[in-house]
């Protein structure tokens, strides 16, 4: 029953991640075109400044092959997208096809919903841009100013080199290409930078991991026996209703809502006063339940004794689980793209929310999502409830792994994404089969998410 009813809920997220928000799946299109054209001139830039090299071959092969395919696709999916049909039109005016780019901006300009510039003006702009007809000197200020109102974040540097191209101001047109590059190759350099503290941490937690495994099976120390006087029956009740209510309000609420009748940061707060209210109402059934053992909930490891060494515990355990995640990111990679290419991967809903939240406060509110939210109540019933009963039924090992293959079935990101997913499972199952304690497993959770938004947060700053 368990097993169908997590079923049933992945299935759900998966249906309202594929059909109720056909935006998240263009606005994925639209992040590995802009990550495509940004990882060009981060590499265009290294092998100019180093070894002197031009791309202009390799930026038509990456736009053309890359780019533009993810960008046709976008606005396929979404036909009211200004962003996808400007995408279009850089992609055209990047391969010298002009009459195709002003024929995409033209399309952008009408479907424009948060409109700052008045169409007329903007189509002017465009015309200019893409136009066979020479720039007048004196227009070019103007109209690029036109550009700074626009929103079209460091795609207007590509238009602006174009446009004081057009005005004979070459001095100008080359310091927008060298803006250009800065500004596209910025976040790359920094996820760059990123990768490898991950590496150098991989490899610390790698030390950390045999260390502790030589130490445990050398001292060989007694297990820690589980105190728990809540019966199986009674965790796995909170752990149904729990998920049950989390569906319920995910298909019903979300399912029923338009996709274009909130914002991003309206789907964001919906998303956090649903998961807060499942959690609340699943804990509260649990409470109740443990009042009725004479238990309570610091049984299970919902305690902040020892907080800092349950926290040190946390870091390290995720440290230790980085070379095994990044192993099981790289196999899984290696199947899906050998069999399962054809096989969409959805993103996870709360990467769009995150990349297209403005402003600190939405920003924040993101991170306590994925970061504090998430973490804490899942693993109150992912760890705390169902492993517990699963252990009590079938044993350590075999509640690690169900636990962890159920952990991972929940999530949207299939089937790329079980494998990594089930890995962090694993982990987590195991920091508090050791420690007894939720804390560990909240903390390497939260630091994973935490990871993942500024990822996402890097690519977008605003």
């Amino acid at each position: 029953m368990v097993f169908a009813l997590l079923v049933n809920f992945g299935v759900s997220r998966l249906r309202l991640v594929r059909e109720v928000s056909p935006r998240s799946e263009a606005f994925e299109k639209i992040i590995q075109a802009d990550l495509s054209l940004r990882s060009y001139y981060f590499s265009s830039s290294i092998m100019r400044r180093y070894f002197g090299a031009s791309g202009q071959q390799d930026q038509r092969m990456v736009v053309d092959r890359q780019v533009l395919p993810q960008a046709l696709a976008a606005s396929r999916l979404v036909p009211q997208s200004s962003r996808a049909f400007r995408m279009i039109g850089f992609s055209h005016l990047l391969m010298g096809r002009r009459e195709e780019a002003l024929k995409a901006f033209e399309s952008g300009a009408a479907v424009v919903q948060d409109r700052r510039v008045p169409l007329q003006r903007e189509r002017a702009f465009w015309q200019a841009v893409c136009g066979q007809a020479p720039v007048n000197r004196n227009q070019a200020g103007a109209l690029a100013e036109t550009a700074l109102s626009l929103n079209l974040s460091w795609y207007r540097h590509i238009a602006l080199a174009q446009l004081y191209r057009k005005a004979g101001m070459h001095d100008r047109s080359l310091a927008e290409q060298r803006i250009l590059e800065r500004e596209a190759s910025r976040p790359v350099m920094k996820l760059f930078i990123l990768f490898i503290a991950l590496g150098l941490l991989g490899l610390m937690g790698l030390v950390i991991g045999l260390i502790y495994f030589v130490a445990r099976y050398s001292l060989r120390p007694a297990p820690i026996p589980w105190n728990l006087r809540l019966t199986r029956l009674d965790l796995l009740e909170s752990f149904i209703f729990w998920i049950f209510l989390l569906t319920v309000l995910e298909s019903q609420i979300v399912g029923l809502l338009s996709p274009d009748s909130l914002s991003a940061s309206g789907r964001l707060l919906v998303s956090l006063g649903l998961y807060a209210l499942a959690g609340v109402c699943g804990l509260r059934l649990l409470a109740v339940r443990a009042e009725g053992q004479e238990s309570r909930l610091s049984e299970i490891g919902l305690s902040l004794k020892n907080a800092w060494k349950e926290l040190a515990w946390g870091a390290g355990g995720y440290l230790a689980t980085l070379p095994v995640l990044a192993l099981g990111t790289i196999i899984s990679t290696i199947i899906f793209r050998t069999y399962f290419r054809s096989l969409p991967t959805p993103m996870n809903p709360a990467v769009p929310m995150m990349a297209q939240s403005e402003g600190f406060i939405m920003r924040l509110l993101s991170l306590l999502l994925v970061s504090v939210a998430a973490p804490f109540f899942e693993e109150i019933f992912f760890r705390g409830v169902l492993y517990q009963a699963l252990r009590m039924r079938f044993g350590v090992t075999a509640g690690v792994l169900l636990s962890a293959g159920l952990f991972a079935i929940v999530h949207p990101q299939l089937p790329l994404g079980f494998l990594p997913i089930f890995v962090l499972g694993v982990s987590f199952a195991l920091l508090y089969e050791h420690t007894h304690s939720l804390i560990p497993s909240m903390v390497a959770h939260g630091i994973n998410n935490g990871i993942a938004f500024l990822f996402v947060t890097t690519l977008f700053p605003k």
